[in-house]
């Protein structure tokens, strides 16, 4: 895979014997750094380059594996200009050499894939317009959570501090009405409903909000289950045979 720099100093294209060293530093590194991705630095151990003559042009020999990573987000680029599903430390390379471009009409990347493989030839310059939008598309979403709270109340910011059964600190917004109007438990394991903002790609959550504890975790308490059927007697007074009335909710014939 070769990737080539056009620029110019001085009003002169670029080529090995004239680019200043700084530059030359910048551009291997950023070549190194969307190769690898979110590799280990270790795998660039593997990959072996050549400086063309005439321009500047990395020419970088990837192992099988390590090109097996590169083409998958390659592709993407072919596809589109929208980089939402690309390794974030390539898509950072590829928005930092079309920031540069925007800023420096000479500056242009060319990503020129082995004649062996399908793929086709990239620029970057000031015409593209990669971005990342899908990356950060939230969406409002409620979950069902398992707990203990170990903090509670403030004074401006109200909220609970909720460690989950899977070991996960987080913080919930919520109200002094609320929070006055409920005995809450502390150190126990207790139910919670939330909404969140999602992250579509990463399922990352952030500003989340207690809607409502919905009651003891996972545990026998005689007095919540006495309340269960109390309520749910309550529910089911006008039904004289419920296993007949629950026959009929799934269309069955019922005995």
């Amino acid at each position: 895979m070769e990737f080539k720099l056009e620029s110019k100093v001085n009003g002169v294209a670029v080529v090995p014997q004239n680019i200043g060293f700084g530059e030359l530093l910048t551009f291997t590194k950023e070549v190194g750094e969307f190769i690898r991705g979110s590799e280990s630095p270790s795998v660039l151990d593997q990959v072996h380059v050549e400086f063309e003559k005439g321009s500047l042009v990395v020419k970088a020999f990837l192992s099988a594996a390590l090109m097996a990573g590169v083409e998958t987000d390659y592709k993407i680029l072919e596809q589109g200009q929208n980089l939402g599903n690309v390794d974030k430390n390539r898509l950072a390379v590829i928005i930092k050499w079309q920031k540069r471009a925007r800023q420096d009409t000479d500056f242009n990347v060319s990503i020129l894939p082995s004649e062996n493989t399908s793929l086709t030839s990239i620029s970057i310059s000031s015409d593209t317009n990669f971005r990342e939008e899908d990356r950060d598309l939230w969406v409002k979403v409620e979950r069902y959570l398992t707990g203990e709270i170990y903090t509670q109340g403030g004074k401006n910011k109200v909220n609970i501090h909720l460690t989950t059964e899977s070991g996960l600190d987080m913080i919930l917004d919520t109200t002094q009405e609320y929070l006055s109007s409920k005995k809450i438990s502390m150190y126990k394991a207790v139910n919670v409903h939330i909404e969140a903002l999602e992250n579509v790609r990463t399922h990352e959550l952030k500003n989340k909000r207690l809607i409502e504890i919905t009651g003891q975790g996972p545990s026998y308490d005689e007095n919540e289950l006495n309340d269960f059927i109390k309520k749910g007697t309550a529910a089911w007074r006008d039904v004289n045979d419920i296993s007949k009335w629950v026959a009929e909710q799934r269309g069955r014939v019922y005995g």
